[in-house]
């Protein structure tokens, strides 16, 4: 699967991947933070388990590549819905426990602080963005509290070990 997503959703422009492949071979253009963070997350998988430098450098050029299209520099959030963005935020926090090169962390931090500080609703919950504040919310979704949960749980057991 890792070999087939690189051959055919892999977009050598920028590095970043593709959303999907229809049955007729048409290619949904559009790019996630999902779909980088799955890639960033298998690359430091590979690497962990074969030190092969390919995994790593893959790895690093992602993280790079995403963080040039999805990371304000302003402010460090993360653009796009956070039940992708997690999957991005779990990438980068993948990576810093590899090499422990701190940027990664931090970045981590910074974009879990923005929306700790700017994507809850008056009565603490979060929306489904991680660039801003919510809109009205008429309901709320679990799942968009269950991914910042995760993101806190992933980067607080990485800064407690």
């Amino acid at each position: 699967l890792y070999v087939w997503v690189n051959a055919h959703l892999l977009d050598h422009k920028d590095y970043l991947y593709f959303d999907n492949i229809a049955l007729n071979g048409a290619i949904t253009r559009t790019k996630w933070t999902y779909n980088a963070g799955t890639i960033l997350i298998a690359n430091c998988l590979f690497y962990h388990l074969t030190h092969q430098q390919k995994y790593w450098r893959r790895a690093n050029r992602i993280a790079r590549a995403a963080q040039r299209r999805w990371i304000s520099p302003r402010n460090g959030s993360i653009s796009g819905p956070g039940v992708f963005a997690w999957v991005l935020m779990d990438g980068y926090i993948q990576l810093y426990k590899i090499g422990h090169d701190k940027k990664w962390l931090d970045l981590a931090q910074r974009a879990l602080a923005y929306v700790h500080k700017h994507c809850q609703n008056p009565p603490g919950f979060y929306g489904g963005s991680w660039n801003g504040p919510p809109r009205t919310v008429k309901s709320i979704k679990l799942i968009n509290q269950a991914c910042v949960g995760g993101s806190y749980f992933l980067l607080s057991r990485t800064l407690t070990q």
